[in-house]
């Protein structure tokens, strides 16, 4: 096994790990999102193009805006942040023991063993949790393919790779704004469905997230970590896409 599959199979154990929708507490998740090097070495060139909730008025399908604002309202009506003590992980990475190091020394206060030990904080109504203003709602990541035809005279080529959204979002109906410039977009994505009900898949758009929230990156998690049906197969190009499908090569 070399250091790439010893990657994506550490990541996929990962994901195997999370347990199912009724027993995920959310508060013990962060994310992170790790995008390709902009510098080409020892992948192509990459960046990704994020887009973001402005409104913070959560539109639902077949509601209106007064009824979805009364529906986010509500959802944070009587809901507390909690206090939370620090959670134990049984897999995964681990950091260096805490009884290795003398928190009450000054130049050891604030390194990473010492944090765990005081309190968590997590709400619900933050924009990682729930869709409202400055919540991510996906992103597009472009990569420049022919490296080595580019010169100072001719302008370089970017592709995009893949992106998180649906295509519902790529064109939204209700006024609001591209996430993503048509121009910019594939050409068999610059167009909507046909029809209302539909649904035409796409290479670009593997993942079909609504948004970028916790919840909507364990529930993807879930779906990678299956080892049959749907998880096998969006599996397989979610490690491609971790090396710009260079098949982990």
């Amino acid at each position: 096994m070399n250091g790439h599959e010893g990657l994506a199979e550490t990541l996929l154990e990962e994901f195997r790990s999370i347990p199912k929708e009724g027993k995920t507490d959310l508060d013990d998740y962060v994310v992170i999102n790790v995008s390709p090097s902009v510098v080409p070495n020892p992948y192509l060139p990459t960046f990704r193009v994020f887009a973001y909730n402005v409104t913070e008025v959560v539109v639902g399908r077949g509601s209106s805006d007064d009824e979805s604002f009364l529906l986010l309202r509500k959802k944070k009506k009587g809901k507390k942040d909690k206090k939370k003590k620090s959670p134990k992980r049984d897999h995964g990475h681990k950091h260096r023991k805490e009884r290795e190091v003398d928190c009450k020394d000054k130049k050891h206060r604030n390194t990473w063993a010492c944090r765990p030990r005081k309190p968590q904080y997590a709400s619900g109504e933050s924009p990682s949790r729930t869709n409202s203003l400055w919540t991510p709602l996906g992103y597009a990541q472009y990569w420049l393919p022919g490296l080595g035809n580019s010169s100072k005279g001719e302008k370089p080529k970017y592709k995009m790779e893949y992106a998180t959204f649906t295509r519902e979002m790529l064109h939204p109906e209700n006024g609001d704004s591209l996430p993503i410039p048509l121009k910019e977009l594939p050409k068999s994505l610059r167009e909507g469905r046909s029809n209302g009900t539909e649904k035409r898949k796409s290479k670009y758009l593997p993942y079909g997230l609504e948004d970028l929230t916790i919840g909507a990156w364990v529930s993807l998690g879930r779906r990678l970590g299956e080892d049959r049906g749907r998880g096998k197969k969006i599996r397989s190009k979610f490690v491609r896409y971790m090396y710009q499908g260079a098949d982990g090569e």
